[in-house]
């Protein structure tokens, strides 16, 4: 494959789409729709505003997270009618002979052709985001309810979401065209294709969103840990360009045209891209499967252990270190009160993503385990108070708050997901450049099982006196209850 080849066929490409009225209609439409959708959902979530603090319209600086979804189907609806012709085209301008006589490969001819597709269906998106960038600016400098959108936001959309989905959507059109050739049918397949994969996309649960849908709806855009995209997704957006790779070897084993190579050799190397991109999607369902059925494992457990409290706590002292984005390091020392009725053996909830390094019981270690975020502890039976020191290091798990929790958000997939998460989707954050340890993830002990902590009839809170030195890395400001 010769890279200056391929690039003299995507200019070639881009200057035909140019000169096409389609293309600028296509230009215009996606704009104009898209600008018109940023701001109705600007206007909607200032009305809401005077309703409540909550909107399903999130406010415009985050808007991407929401209406990114609807803004890139505009892109992809547009992209079917820049390829759905790409075979038909030449023939009609009479260039099938002069593009068959050429000593380019069809693997070459198509891979420019998709790359001068994908550049043409770009550029309605970057003046889209200059627009955008500009009206919010000079918007919300005149008081109209705008304002800029978060520039990494911009960035995940157009180098994550965008980009990626152009180049595998392009390559499935392109191959549409090849194989089927009549034009309404191929517009017809494609249409109905994509109409079918949103519907569908839409139908399913949260955690899925990022693997099924065009965008990664649910990755709320924060300015406390601005990201590009989590490891799952930019693996997600990695297979979804090398499916493109297989289905651009398909179309060019497919393609009438003759040139030096064999259709079965191509065949089979389609055959190997699309095997390993489909390897790789299976295996970041099953990730995402995992860690929904580690939570209810993580439920179940705890439901067993859902009997009365052991122990009451009245003092907590020790240290915590926070190295951020690294690990976080205790060093606590409790008194415990037992409970009327109590046994030998103390359950507390403790997050799993911290390893218990050390227990010890007034002084003395102590036999304890540590296994789905429950610490089973050997304590004394005689019936005083007594001191339980424990050293543990990790990164608390934001997926262990609130196990019993009546709406599971993850899972839903009916829309009522929405509002939710425009209040937040982590229970924690351990990042490198911001941390907040809230109680619900239980990165300190706390007596009794994860549930029902907000049950009146339940374990309840439990009160108790706290005494902890904080160290964090110079020039962190650190707060908590009542103190900065």
């Amino acid at each position: 494959m010769i890279p200056s080849t391929v690039w003299a066929v995507a200019l070639a490409e881009v200057r035909s789409a140019r000169r096409q009225v389609r293309t600028w209609g296509f230009g215009a439409l996606a704009v104009g729709v898209s600008f018109l959708f940023f701001v109705g959902s600007g206007a909607q979530h200032a009305q809401d505003g005077f309703v409540s603090p909550v909107s399903d319209f999130p406010a415009p600086r985050f808007i991407m997270s929401t209406v990114g979804m609807p803004l890139l189907l505009v892109f992809l609806f547009g992209v079917i009618f820049l390829a759905f012709d790409i075979r038909a085209r030449d023939r009609a301008e009479r260039m099938v002979e002069v593009l068959d006589c050429r000593p380019f490969s069809n693997v070459e001819l198509l891979l420019g052709r998709v790359l001068g597709i994908v550049a043409t269906a770009c550029v309605p998106a970057l003046v889209l985001i200059g627009l955008v960038q500009a009206f919010g600016t000079i918007g919300g400098a005149l008081g109209l309810p705008t304002e800029p959108v978060q520039y990494a936001s911009l960035a995940t959309y157009l180098f994550v979401d965008a980009l990626p989905m152009f180049l595998a959507w392009t390559a499935i059109v392109v191959l549409l065209a090849v194989v089927v050739r009549n034009r309404l049918l191929v517009g017809a397949a494609a249409l109905g294709l994509l109409v079918a994969w949103t519907l569908w996309s839409q139908s399913q649960s949260l955690y899925l969103s990022h693997l099924v849908g065009p965008t990664f709806f649910g990755n709320l855009v924060s300015d406390l840990v601005p990201s590009i995209a989590d490891p799952a997704t930019v693996a997600h957006r990695l297979a979804l360009v090398v499916l493109a790779v297989g289905a651009l070897f398909a179309a060019a084993g497919f393609h009438p045209r003759l040139d030096s190579g064999t259709r079965s050799a191509r065949f089979g190397v389609s055959a190997a891209f699309v095997a390993v991109g489909a390897a790789a999607m299976a295996g970041l369902f099953i990730h995402a499967r995992d860690a929904i059925e580690t939570r209810d494992r993580w439920l179940a457990v705890h439901e067993a252990a859902a009997t009365a409290v052991a122990a009451d706590i009245e003092h907590m002292a020790g240290t915590v270190r926070i190295d951020p984005g690294r690990r976080l390091a205790i060093d606590v020392v409790m008194r415990l009160a037992p409970t009327p009725g109590a046994g030998g053996e103390l359950a507390m909830s403790f997050n799993p993503g911290l390893e218990v390094e050390e227990v010890a019981i007034d002084g003395e270690a102590t036999n304890a385990t540590h296994r789905d975020g429950l610490l089973k502890v050997a304590v004394p039976t005689g019936g005083g108070s007594y001191e339980l020191a424990l050293r543990a290091s990790g990164i608390p798990d934001p997926d262990f708050a609130y196990l019993d929790s009546a709406f599971d958000f993850a899972r839903d997939s009916s829309g009522r997901r929405n509002v939710t998460l425009n209040l937040g989707r982590d229970a924690s954050i351990y990042d490198a450049d911001y941390v907040a340890l809230t109680p619900g993830v239980h990165w300190l002990p706390s007596p009794g099982a994860n549930i029902g902590r907000d049950d009146p009839g339940g374990i309840g809170r439990d009160y108790y006196t706290v005494d902890l030195t904080v160290e964090a890395p110079a020039g962190w400001l650190v707060a908590g209850p009542g103190r900065r």
